[in-house]
C-alpha cells in the first residue's frame, strides 16, 4: 500500500464561469448556468489514506471474491465501464 498524504483543496465552481454544456446532453439541473451540483465553491479535507498501487479491475476483484482471497463486504455491484 502506499500511503496518500490528507490535504484540502477547492471542490466545485464558481459562478459565471465556463463551463462545457455536457448537462444539456445528460439532463443535469443548471443553476445561474452551472451545474447545480458543483455549486457553490467550497474547501474540501481529505484524511490520509492508503492505496494500492497496482490497478484492479471488478472482474478481476470478483475472480478473487469466487476465490474466497478477498471480501465482497461494501463492493459496489460488477458491471462493466461504458463509453
Amino acid at each position: 500500500m502506499v500511503r496518500i498524504p490528507g490535504g484540502s483543496f477547492q471542490m466545485g465552481t464558481e459562478k459565471n464561469k465556463p463551463v462545457i454544456a455536457v448537462g444539456l446532453l445528460t439532463g443535469e439541473d443548471y443553476l445561474d448556468g452551472q451545474p447545480a451540483d458543483e455549486m457553490p465553491r467550497h474547501a474540501v479535507v481529505v484524511q490520509p489514506f492508503e492505496m494500492d498501487p497496482t490497478e484492479v479491475t471488478t472482474a478481476a476483484y470478483g475472480e478473487c471474491v469466487k476465490a474466497g482471497k478477498c471480501t465482497a463486504t461494501g463492493a459496489a455491484p460488477m458491471r462493466p465501464a461504458t463509453g
